[in-house]
């Protein structure tokens, strides 16, 4: 497979890009100094008689003043996102820093703490994907319903705001495919302030992740928690039982509300992303 050099950056956090670029930097490349000259020139030519005086002076004088400025600067940090994220992923390479997840002995290999690579697609929580249907189902009810009073506005309109409101304040869990064609699946927590490019981008395409792990393979194998941090981590199948045969009858909406990965076959890593590109 080529390597791709021209990648298209959708996601890049900022605030961890440039720490993580200052660090490296500082670490393991070499500070540039550049050195820019410039010259000014100033010819003069006048009849000599102006400068030398006599009775007989004849012909001309140039004169020319030449200057020459030397100024250095030296390249510690660069602020724009798309050349930190290139120079950073370069040294990381470069240092053999950044693993390359292709293979199921790269995934046994993973560790805590390192920042790894990979290609996958990557698909909503169930926890989010859940309401989202939720939602859809109760707009069409209520716009295509005889009298649209089947379904409380009210509830329609909490649901919608509560769900805003998650998703602009705290961070929405993706999951990854198989990694590599394994069963190992990573759980990648996003910030949607980071994206560089609309999110409906990165559902059912194959997108380039590089991140951190913060959760290996001895952790992860655990239940993932898909902890929102509002009011839905309190929801339990008693309570959605009761919602659903009130707004959901005849629904093809799962009856059943996960917090967790039921855990059967599949292993996980959480990977916190630093920047995804195409």
């Amino acid at each position: 497979m080529l390597d791709n050099r021209a990648i298209i950056p959708l996601y890049a956090n900022e605030n961890l890009l440039n720490n993580l670029f200052t660090v490296v930097v500082q670490q393991y490349a070499q500070i540039r100094t550049v050195t820019t000259r410039s010259q000014q020139s100033i010819k003069i030519t006048t009849p000599l008689a102006n400068i030398i005086k006599g009775p007989y002076i004849q012909g001309t004088c140039t004169i020319e003043l030449l200057n020459e400025f030397a100024n250095q600067r030296t390249e510690e940090r660069i602020s724009k996102i798309i050349v930190v994220l290139l120079e950073t992923k370069g040294i990381l390479e470069t240092n053999n820093l950044l693993k390359k997840i292709n293979t199921k002995q790269d995934i046994d290999n993973i560790q805590e703490n390192d920042y790894v690579e990979f290609k996958s697609t990557l698909s909503k929580s169930p926890q989010i994907k859940h309401i989202e249907d939720i939602i859809k189902y109760m707009e069409m009810k209520h716009t295509f319903s005889a009298d649209g009073k089947e379904v409380s506005s009210e509830t329609l309109a909490k649901l919608k705001n509560s769900l805003e409101e998650w998703k602009n304040s705290n961070s929405l869990k993706f999951i990854t495919s198989g990694l590599a064609g394994t069963n190992t699946k990573a759980v990648v927590p996003l910030q949607l302030k980071y994206m560089q490019d609309s999110i409906d981008d990165l559902y059912d395409n194959y997108v380039t992740v590089m991140g951190k792990v913060v959760k290996g393979l001895d952790r992860g194998n655990k239940d993932i928690s898909l902890s929102s941090h509002t009011y839905y981590d309190f929801l339990d199948d008693l309570h959605f039982k009761g919602f659903r045969d009130k707004f959901l009858k005849d629904s093809p909406i799962d009856g059943v509300y996960r917090n967790n990965f039921i855990n059967d076959d599949t292993s996980f890593i959480e990977v916190l992303p630093i920047a995804m590109y195409i």
